[in-house]
């Protein structure tokens, strides 16, 4: 049985720093909900309002989305957002950014 690669932050630590071991662990002891979500990467913006930040501390949460992308606002509010975020996750975010603000 083939095994479901995900492109997460495991799959980048995997390439980052060879650390096989305790990547297999991780993905043995996840739940295949938690898998599925690991391939998700939903948008979160720094231009926010409450609604927007518990949307995304949803699919954190319940969905275990595998990273973000961080659109529009300033860089100061995207960082403090990923801090909080990061900091909600069972397994670190994949954190990019769509800055094409010209």
């Amino acid at each position: 049985m083939k095994k479901i690669v995900t492109i997460s932050s495991l799959v980048l630590f995997t390439y980052l720093f060879g650390n096989a071991v305790t990547i297999n662990k991780t993905l043995q002891s996840m739940s295949l909900r938690q898998k599925i979500g690991q391939l998700f990467m939903p948008g979160a913006f720094a231009l926010t309002d409450e609604m927007d930040v518990s949307m995304i501390e949803t699919l954190i949460r319940d969905y275990h989305v595998g990273g973000l992308i961080f659109m529009r606002g300033e860089p100061e509010k995207q960082r403090e957002l990923a801090a909080c975020y990061q900091s909600m996750s069972k397994i670190s975010l994949l954190i990019a950014q769509d800055a094409e603000w010209g």
